[in-house]
Formats: structure tokens, sequence, C-alpha cells
């Protein structure tokens, strides 16, 4: 940091001139640097995004959006875990041999469905302890949200296709009514309201670029 330099930074951004450049190979590319540096920026024109922070290393951005993955990754792993062992037990029960043909069907789909969300859940601690101290920390993330995402719209799919099964055995007349209204809930909660949350952001984003100077 030359004395030129540090004269003409006031002291509000004083922090950003004593932080060097980023080389070309440290910079947040879209769409992951949108991604991961939302909650610590804006976007402006052209997509490009615009932190606080001028200096912001993507080093920081990874070691603390890491942790969060991480923290929502246990509780839909603890949520696929138990609806699997449940799943798992029923076929020891006596009930089981009562099923029809179809509804054997069902659970095994069920099971399936299931037990590839379970793996996609946790197929991410796999990669992380595989490529430990390998400084692919920023892949790693990437990598975690995308079979996040998998799995949980697995665990979707299985869990609708459980409460169809219930429904054919419990309240064979009206089968079609409970799974009905499961589907409606979980569609609204996993996705309706994430993604209007989602273009609630986007639309502010514009607003704040356009009245950016």
């Amino acid at each position: 940091l030359t004395r030129a330099r540090l004269l003409d930074c006031s002291t509000a951004r004083l922090l950003d001139c004593m932080t060097p450049p980023l080389r070309s190979d440290q910079v947040l590319h879209e769409p992951v640097g949108r991604a991961l540096s939302r909650r610590r920026g804006r976007v402006g024109h052209a997509g490009h995004v615009t932190t606080e922070r001028q200096g912001l290393r993507a080093e920081h951005n990874v070691d603390r959006d890491l942790p969060e993955i991480f923290q929502e990754l246990r509780v839909a792993q603890t949520a696929g875990q138990i609806f699997f062992a449940f799943l798992f037990a029923i076929a020891f029960t006596p009930a089981f041999s009562s099923l029809t043909q179809s509804q054997r069907v069902l659970y095994g789909w069920d099971v399936f469905a299931v037990t590839s969300s379970v793996a996609f859940l946790v197929g991410p601690v796999a990669a992380h302890r595989l490529n430990f101290g390998r400084r692919v920390r920023l892949e790693v993330l990437i990598l975690t949200h995308v079979m996040m995402l998998i799995g949980l719209g697995l665990l979707m799919v299985g869990i609708i296709l459980g409460v169809t099964l219930l429904s054919t055995v419990v309240f064979p007349a009206t089968a079609w009514l409970l799974p009905v209204a499961s589907s409606t809930v979980l569609v609204i909660s996993w996705i309706g309201i994430p993604v209007g949350l989602r273009v609630h952001d986007n639309r502010r984003d514009a607003r704040l670029a356009d009245t950016a100077p």
C-alpha cells in the first residue's frame, strides 16, 4: 500500500484500499458469484456482483457458506433417514403380506426414491472427506448445493409415494384425497414459498440497480 493511495482513501473506505486487488483466479464468476455473494452485496448492471467491500475474497464466502449449507444438510438427512427407517421396517411386519401387487410395486418405488434421496443427501459428506485438504472448498460448496436440491426433490417424491401407499390401505374409497392434499402442502412449502422469496429478492436487486448512481 503506497502512501499516495492511502492519502486518497477516505476513512470509510480505508479497508477497501488496504485490501490487495483480486487476481483473475480469485474472482467470483456468475452465476456462482451471484449465489455466493447475494447476501453480502447487490447486483449491479450487466449482472456484475458488487460487494460492500470491493476486496472481499472468494475464500471468505466459502468459509461462511459451507458450514451453513452443511447445517441445512443435517436437517434434510435426519428427515430422510427417519422416513427410510420406517419404510424398511414395514416389510418385516405381518400386515405386509396382505398388500396387493400394485401396493407392493408402489412400496418398492417409494423405497427406491427415499434410498436415492438419502444417498444424495449424504453424498456431500463423502465428497468433503475424499477431497479434504485439496483446496476445492468452492467446488464442494457447489456440489453440495446441487446434490442437496436433488436429494430434497427425491425426498418429496418418496413422501408423496408413502402417503399414497398409506391412503390405499387406510382409505381405499378415497385413496386420492390424502396424496393430493399432501402434495399441495409440500409443493407450496418446499417450492412455492422459496421461489416467491427468490423472485422478490431479484426484484429488489433490480430496483437497487436502477436507483444506483
